[in-house]
C-alpha cells in the first residue's frame, strides 16, 4: 500500500491501564522544545533572546462512555498516546499526564483532556 505523503489526517488512541481509547475525531499536538523570546533593551531590539523549555502537550478529545471513571483517566500517569498520520508519520506521547481534565460538553458527549509528556516523532519511511 502507496503512502499519501500529501495527506495529514490520521488517528489516534492512548491507553490507560491497559484499556485503548479511540479518539473522537478531534486531537491537537504540540511538540514543545525551546521557546524563545525576544530580549528588548532601552533602545529596542537586542538582536539576543531568552530560552524557556517547553513541554510537549497533546489535546484528546474523546466519548463519554458510561464505564469510564474520568477521574481515573484524568489521575492516569505514564499514559502512552499514539498519533499516526495518513501520510505515514507517527507521533508518540510517552510517560504522558493528565495536565488539564478540561471539560465535558454534554451536547455532544465528548471529553476534552490535555496532556504532556515526551514526545517523540517518527518519519514516514
Amino acid at each position: 500500500m502507496a503512502v499519501d505523503t500529501q495527506s495529514y489526517g490520521g488517528t489516534a488512541q492512548l491507553t490507560i491501564a491497559g484499556t485503548t481509547y479511540q479518539m473522537a475525531g478531534k486531537f491537537s499536538s504540540v511538540p514543545g522544545g525551546k521557546d524563545r523570546t525576544p530580549a528588548v533593551g532601552p533602545s529596542g531590539p537586542t538582536g539576543k533572546y531568552t530560552e524557556a523549555w517547553k513541554p510537549a502537550k497533546v489535546t484528546t478529545e474523546l466519548w463519554d462512555d458510561p464505564t469510564i471513571s474520568w477521574t481515573t483517566v484524568a489521575n492516569a500517569t505514564r499514559v502512552p498516546i499514539l498519533i499516526m498520520l495518513d501520510n505515514g508519520k507517527i507521533w508518540r506521547l510517552r510517560n504522558g499526564f493528565c495536565t488539564n481534565a478540561g471539560s465535558f460538553e454534554v451536547s455532544d458527549g465528548k471529553v476534552t483532556l490535555e496532556w504532556s509528556g515526551l514526545f517523540t516523532e517518527t518519519p514516514a519511511h
